[in-house]
């Protein structure tokens, strides 16, 4: 029986569900709330203050692409859902997009990353 071996990858998912007016505070409390993930290392966040698009960029360490892609898109559901204190429509705009596919995901092994 063959073990299945672990290797880290680098995630990014970016998905624009976020109204202009919140996208500042968005991110600063997405990013407190990713950074209590035990899914996800050295989470980093972008964000356009004129379109409300976000890209949230982050290290897993999973069996293969597709496992890695669902535990980012898990680890930042539950950011959008504990980083609370935005309007209701926020988290429900941001958790749609993650759950409907709308989003562009990137995904490749971590030592090809460059820094």
């Amino acid at each position: 029986m063959l073990e299945a071996t672990t290797k880290e990858w680098f995630v990014v998912l970016a998905f624009g569900a976020y109204p202009v007016e919140n996208v500042e505070a968005a991110v600063e409390n997405l990013m407190d709330a990713l950074m209590e993930s035990t899914k996800v290392t050295d989470a980093d966040i972008t964000a356009s203050g004129k379109t409300g698009a976000i890209e949230v960029a982050m290290y897993v360490t999973a069996i293969s692409q597709a496992k890695a892609i669902t535990l980012a898109m898990s680890a930042v559901s539950e950011a959008i859902h504990l980083s609370g204190g935005l309007a209701q429509e926020w988290d429900q705009a941001a958790e749609a997009a993650l759950a409907s596919g709308d989003l562009v995901t990137t995904v490749r092994p971590a030592d090809l990353v460059s820094a």
